[in-house]
């Protein structure tokens, strides 16, 4: 069969063992993307191969080190992927073309962890999907416990497939993240392919239908698929095996349109935007082929959008846009040579009012409530003479503070504890603010381990396994009443120390010196004796740089930490 050809340039060539990860075309089909990933030891080294298919020219970029988890944005040439390193997993927007990081999207310091490598953009609005998902940190329904994958029918419409407790697939608002409809539905493979327009998918060498869940009779194809691509219409199936050889199939995969030899090992599949070409590209040579459609699906016409999609099946209304958010409002304050500059997202306490005394059984504490009737949160970055001082922090919004809002626990005895071991990975913060291999030895290991489950975060520590929380159910203390709260230390994941001090305090000092290790000197002596802590030498060196400009701030800082530190143990 005749085709356009293209080949990789001639050095450096693919390695021997470099797998093909990610296939895409971009900017209305005139530039093909093909990421390949290879191992030295024990580092992930990647390469994208970007051609153009006018011109048939190719380059190759090396993308930075350590990336996974690749997934292309539709119409960009950026890519989402993630990366881990000593500061904790970040997900990152790189440019294909240069091999530049272009911005972080996500970061572990402050949010939740993704507890999975799956991600997925939305093309009119660039969210990005995690395990929960993107910039507000939910699942799409929070019913949904152990889904297999997640794909994007339309802008607004998420097909998820479930397959704990019951294997089912359900179509999700991406806006609330509404079920809209939901079907049982044989086991669905965590990369399925979806038709575009989302009324069907490729799971496996099978075919389902998304508007009932049920697995369609006779496809052609066989077990060896090794990748497939929907035609831009969702008509006309093309699919591949190892051995380079492609099968093109039309009315559900029921009828054979074309077969034929590529050529090419471990080849990738993806049609052109408007349905006029198939691309081909071998992941072990990294050349590159165009298929005109004529030659590939003989008398078929290909649209270059689907006359239907899985929304009219259901004669779903379209959503209303939603009314454009407000932006943060940035403020900058400078003090000599310091530059703090926060950012201060509207407030959303109002429409988490409800969420919030489901989860507490009482409203937020009055002087918490008047901060986020204010704002959700604050980002905060100092500068010394226009450097970083390396303190990019975010005090929380609402819905990150409480994990999406949802139940924690608490448990009576270890043997409880123990016995609920598999529920765990479903309860808020788990792997983060308190550790998934939490062991409790004794009754003093059961109070922490209860007091981090209850806790929500405020902040997390950049570079350290801690986190500062608050506590909203604190006990009381002997012959005295519970506090409406109490702001304190997540240490390691596996303790739970108090620090001396208020909501409003926290705020203050947060808002002026980010997390540069001050709250060490709000510690008791008993919680310093218990982490083995010297908190002077970290106050004293987290707080240097702030030092001139704040001398009087710095000053009582240090002298309280140093107090703290030289009090008897026994208090």
């Amino acid at each position: 069969m005749p085709a356009q050809r293209f080949t990789s340039p001639p050095e450096p060539r693919p390695e021997a063992g470099s797998l093909p990860v990610a296939f895409a075309l971009v900017d209305e089909g005139r530039t093909a993307l093909l990421l390949t990933l290879s191992f030295a030891g024990d580092l992930l080294l990647n390469a994208v191969r970007v051609w153009d298919t006018r011109a048939g020219t190719c380059t190759l970029t090396q993308l930075p080190p350590g990336l996974r988890a690749f997934a292309v944005r539709p119409g960009a040439g950026t890519l989402a992927a993630f990366r881990d390193d000593e500061r904790g997993r970040t997900l990152l927007e790189v440019d294909a073309h240069t091999g530049a990081v272009l911005g972080t999207l996500w970061s572990e310091a402050g949010t939740v962890s993704p507890t999975g490598d799956a991600c997925v953009w939305s093309a009119p609005s660039g969210l990005v999907l995690s395990d929960r998902t993107g910039e507000r940190w939910t699942q799409p329904d929070r019913a949904f416990t152990r889904w297999t994958g997640v794909a994007w029918a339309t802008p607004e419409l998420l097909v998820v497939a479930s397959q704990y407790p019951k294997k089912t697939l359900s179509l999700v608002s991406a806006r609330d993240g509404a079920i809209l409809a939901r079907h049982p539905t044989v086991t669905i493979s965590e990369g399925f392919l979806l038709a575009p327009g989302g009324r069907r998918l490729l799971s496996d060498a099978r075919l389902v239908d998304v508007t009932t869940g049920e697995a369609l009779k006779r496809p052609l194809l066989k077990k060896d698929v090794s990748a497939s691509a929907f035609s831009p219409d969702g008509t006309v199936l093309a699919v591949a095996d190892e051995r380079g050889r492609v099968v093109v199939l039309g009315d559900d995969a029921t009828r054979t349109l074309a077969a034929f030899d590529s050529g090419m090992a471990s080849p990738q599949l993806a049609w052109l935007p408007d349905g006029s070409r198939l691309a081909i590209a071998d992941g072990t040579t990294g050349s590159l082929g165009l298929w005109d459609a004529s030659e590939v699906a003989p008398g078929v016409a290909i649209a270059s959008s689907p006359a239907t999609t899985v929304a009219d099946a259901y004669a779903l209304p379209t959503p209303a846009a939603p009314p454009a958010p407000l932006p943060p409002r940035q403020e900058v304050e400078v003090r000599g040579s310091i530059h703090l500059e926060r950012s201060r997202p509207p407030p959303a306490l109002d429409q988490h009012l409800a969420e919030i005394e489901a989860v507490l059984g009482r409203p937020l504490p009055e002087d918490v409530a008047a901060f986020y009737a204010r704002n959700d949160g604050v980002g905060y970055r100092a500068l010394q003479q226009g450097a970083s001082l390396g303190l990019d922090e975010t005090l929380l919004g609402l819905e990150q503070m409480f994990d999406g809002f949802r139940p924690h626990r608490q448990f009576r005895s270890a043997a409880a504890y123990e016995k609920a071991r598999d529920e765990l990975s479903e309860l808020p913060l788990w792997g983060d603010t308190w550790s998934e291999d939490f062991e409790v030895e004794d009754r003093e290991r059961l109070r922490h381990l209860n007091a981090l489950m209850r806790s929500k975060q405020l902040v997390r520590i950049a570079g350290q396994s801690d986190a500062i929380v608050i506590d909203f159910a604190p006990p009381a203390p002997k012959g005295g009443t519970a506090p409406a709260y109490q702001v304190a230390l997540a240490h390691r994941g596996h303790e739970h120390h108090p620090l001396e001090l208020s909501f409003p305090e926290f705020v203050r000092l947060f808002e002026t010196f980010g997390v540069a290790g001050w709250h060490l000197a709000y510690l008791s002596p008993a919680s310093l004796e218990a982490t083995n802590l010297d908190p002077v030498p970290t106050v004293e060196a987290g707080l240097a740089p702030f030092a001139a400009d704040f001398p009087a701030e710095v000053e009582a800082l240090v002298a309280r930490a140093r107090r703290q530190r030289d009090l008897p143990r026994a208090l």
